[in-house]
């Protein structure tokens, strides 16, 4: 039996009052849980070619804003997760399961409980391993100059996550879901088919913003991870290196919550860019519009969380639609994992540069008001185009394939094996469809 809420207006303006605090009654009402967090400058410290756009050449760019990685863990034993956020524009998974074998070993963590995911920065350094096929220019001192960087890379990341099991005290974790409109579909097209990129609002794009925060229980912030699902090409190239829109809100939020550590991730952006993308003002732009609404959700209606009650990790295997030239045909290994935090979250990373229609068909499929989508992580071997896209091509279809070193598209079918491996491992930890 439901009452009517009856309070007089003094008293209901001090209950708001408490609600907004950065201590509120409602994240208060969760348990404590072991919680660290820890930042690293992973600047290139020597030249190294960038990536993310083909035509660069050279190594004579500016350092206008360091890059950082960042480390959130969670929990406390075996069952600690940690995840890591990397202001570059991928990562291969030689890095991520280096990071995780190294965590296993020291601290006895599981591959299902290590995430590292990139922010997908197109004004960062290139690594080993990465978009090898897009370098075909490069010289031997350039790879040198990779491979020397990625080895340092490895252990800036392994020691950011140590820092960060390291620094573990007791938190309240809490979370809510907001929006920002600053990501848009960039596939135009022309009859039916892919033109060329551009700005097409009306077309797919997640542009929801879920935010976990972890307080101490004097309120102070101690973590926050932030995910949005857009391209960081703001800045729109240029030869310098910029942790684009994620970096900006991630320094303003720190800025704004001193002490605390920022991290964000990307949602599934392999289709959707900036608007506006115009340089670095239109960086500062779009993370100012992240963190504006960080601000708000911390705030407004937090809900308690759990810890990471349960997870998993797996690699699926996605063939191409034809044989290469050797006639094999090759398959893409894919890493899904997902953590559960009890019946109130489930949190799913999917590698590659995912296209919208996955996170949006997602929260069709699951439950929307429960469920938190990151792509780019742990790997990033492709695009990975949907079903809506194939008819169209273009290049998050075809020619992307092909810088990524692969010989032509993901077969048929490729949309419906990943949602399948979502739903099994959904299932696998304990999260099921539809409100406890």
């Amino acid at each position: 039996m439901k009452f009517p809420l009856l309070i007089p207006g003094k008293t209901y303006a001090l209950i708001a009052a408490l609600l907004l605090m950065p201590g509120s009654l409602i994240s208060a009402r969760s348990q404590p849980v072991p919680v660290g967090a820890a930042r690293i400058d992973i600047t290139p410290q020597f030249p190294i070619r960038l990536a993310g756009y083909a035509n660069r050449r050279g190594t004579n760019w500016k350092v206008e804003m360091p890059l950082h990685a960042r480390a959130l863990a969670i929990g406390e034993g075996a069952d600690t997760a940690i995840l890591v956020s990397v202001e570059l524009v991928g990562i291969t998974s030689a890095v991520s399961d280096w990071v995780a074998s190294e965590l296993a070993r020291s601290h006895g963590l599981k591959r299902d409980h290590v995430a590292v995911c990139a922010i997908h920065t197109h004004s960062g350094p290139a690594i080993d391993g990465y978009l090898v096929a897009e370098r075909h220019d490069i010289q031997p001192e350039e790879h040198d100059a990779m491979v020397r960087y990625t080895g340092w890379l490895k252990e800036r990341l392994r020691q950011v996550a140590v820092a960060a099991l390291e620094d573990r005290h007791a938190a309240r974790l809490s979370w809510a879901q907001g929006y920002a409109g600053f990501a848009v579909n960039r596939r135009e097209l022309k009859d039916g088919k892919w033109k060329r990129f551009g700005v097409v609002p009306n077309a797919p794009a997640d542009r929801t913003l879920p935010v976990l925060v972890a307080q101490s229980d004097d309120g102070k912030m101690r973590a926050v991870l932030a995910s949005y699902a857009c391209h960081c090409t703001s800045n729109g190239g240029g030869m310098i290196i910029h942790p684009d829109w994620a970096g900006e809100a991630a320094a303003q939020i720190e800025s704004e919550n001193p002490g605390a550590v920022a991290l964000v991730a990307l949602g599934c952006a392999g289709d959707v860019g900036p608007y506006p993308k115009n340089g670095i003002a239109a960086a500062k732009t779009n993370g100012r519009e992240v963190a504006a609404e960080v601000a708000h959700l911390m705030g407004n209606g937090l809900k308690p969380l759990p810890g990471v009650t349960a997870a998993s990790y797996r690699v699926i295997k996605l063939p191409l639609d034809e044989p290469n030239k050797k006639g094999i045909l090759e398959q893409v290994p894919l890493p899904v994992q997902t953590w559960a935090f009890g019946k109130e979250l489930t949190m799913i990373f999917l590698g590659g540069e995912m296209a919208s229609d996955y996170s949006l068909r997602l929260r069709r499929e699951l439950d929307a008001d429960r469920l938190w989508v990151n792509a780019y992580s742990n790997s990033v071997p492709c695009y990975v185009a949907s079903r809506r896209m194939y008819p169209e091509g273009g290049y998050e279809v075809d020619a992307s394939m092909l810088k990524y070193g692969w010989s032509g598209r993901l077969a048929a079918g490729t949309e419906d094996r990943i949602i399948a491996a979502v739903h099994t491992q959904v299932e696998e930890v304990g999260q099921a469809k539809g409100r406890p």
